[in-house]
């Protein structure tokens, strides 16, 4: 598998061209997703929770879904919100408490702490919320405390 430097001035560290395209598919594929005929009257909601902004590949990351949102907005609701600092785990959980809050019904979230996660994921899931995780995994021990 070979290793990207630079993607058209993308600095992806090191992230593999594989890794890069199926990371960027899978959340574009997300917000693609049908909702079904039981948000026939109001457009569905998705909200993108991404890790620090200060790493070009997430910055890079919720350009592009802001971007397919924005050429998709007759067929749901967006909102994005990225950290400015990967350890402000704080703001990822106000996030998805936000998301929860508002009805949202799918979230997608690239977790910056795989333990500080867990519960405001299993509260989003809990609420009937689809959330699709695209980076880090969930703490095993964590989620079964």
């Amino acid at each position: 598998m070979s290793k990207v430097s630079s993607t058209r001035g993308l600095d992806l560290g090191s992230f593999s061209r594989r890794r890069f395209l199926k990371t960027s598919a899978l959340a574009a594929g997300a917000l693609a997703l049908p909702f079904g005929s039981a948000f026939a009257a109001d457009k569905p909601k998705a909200g993108l929770v991404m890790k620090s902004l200060a790493n070009e590949f997430f910055k890079q990351m919720q350009a592009g879904a802001e971007d397919y949102a924005a050429k998709n907005k007759d067929k749901f609701d967006f909102a994005a919100v990225g950290m400015k600092d990967e350890r402000d785990f704080a703001a990822q959980v106000d996030a998805i408490e936000n998301f929860i809050t508002q009805n949202y019904n799918i979230i997608v979230v690239a977790p910056a702490d795989s333990k500080a996660m867990v519960t405001p994921i299993a509260k989003a899931l809990k609420a009937g919320i689809k959330v699709i995780n695209i980076d880090v995994a969930l703490d095993d021990e964590a989620k079964n405390c």
